[in-house]
């Protein structure tokens, strides 16, 4: 007897070629979305957090630009043999705070006290220049920072105490919406030290 293993091979895989069923397909499509779906979800909270921290970054920026517009500051007084804490009344005292604008044209015009601006020391951003500066109007574009600045007195020693405060960007659905970067630094009053 003569078999003909092909055709019976053919016949075999033909009966047992059914097709998917419902359950099956479905299965699939949920593994599909959960591999489409999970990279998304974790570029999206990679993208926010790049946000966060390019926020906090500038931050940090703008309070160490603060910092040391103080010391100049304090540095031309007593370079001039003015009080070293000249034309920083301001942001003297402990409810007293201030902001710097170093767009003005003399020094004593870059003291701005934030009681008297409407926004709290808000920031705005030069467009043509990209400098961060309390003016407004036309050539200046409002940014979600506002910059703090207060100065203890203590005789010889100055304690300056730096915030900028800011609505985060990266994250809106709440967890991360007012944001404050503190910066503290004692100043001393060289004039004032002993000299051997």
């Amino acid at each position: 007897m003569f078999f003909d293993l092909r055709k019976r091979n053919m016949v075999t895989n033909s009966a047992n070629k059914r097709g998917f069923s419902l359950v099956e397909v479905l299965v699939s499509i949920a593994l599909i979305s959960l591999a489409v779906t999970g990279p998304i979800v974790v570029s999206e909270y990679n993208f926010k957090t790049s946000v966060f921290a390019k926020e906090k970054v500038t931050a940090g920026f703008l309070a160490t630009e603060a910092l040391e517009y103080t010391r100049y500051l304090i540095t031309a007084n007593n370079l001039a043999g003015n009080s070293w804490l000249d034309s920083l009344g301001e942001c003297l005292g402990e409810d007293n705070w201030c902001g710097y604008d170093p767009t003005n044209s003399t020094v004593l015009d870059k003291v701005i006290s934030c009681a008297d601006t409407t926004d709290d020391c808000l920031l705005y951003i030069g467009n043509s220049n990209g400098i961060y500066t309390h003016k407004t109007g036309g050539a200046y574009t409002k940014t979600q920072f506002r910059r703090k600045i207060n100065i203890i007195d203590s005789g010889n020693n100055a304690k300056v105490t730096v915030k900028v405060i800011w609505d985060s960007r990266g994250f809106k659905d709440g967890s991360f919406d007012d944001q404050e970067l503190v910066l503290t630094e004692l100043f001393f009053d060289w004039r004032s030290q002993p000299s051997n």
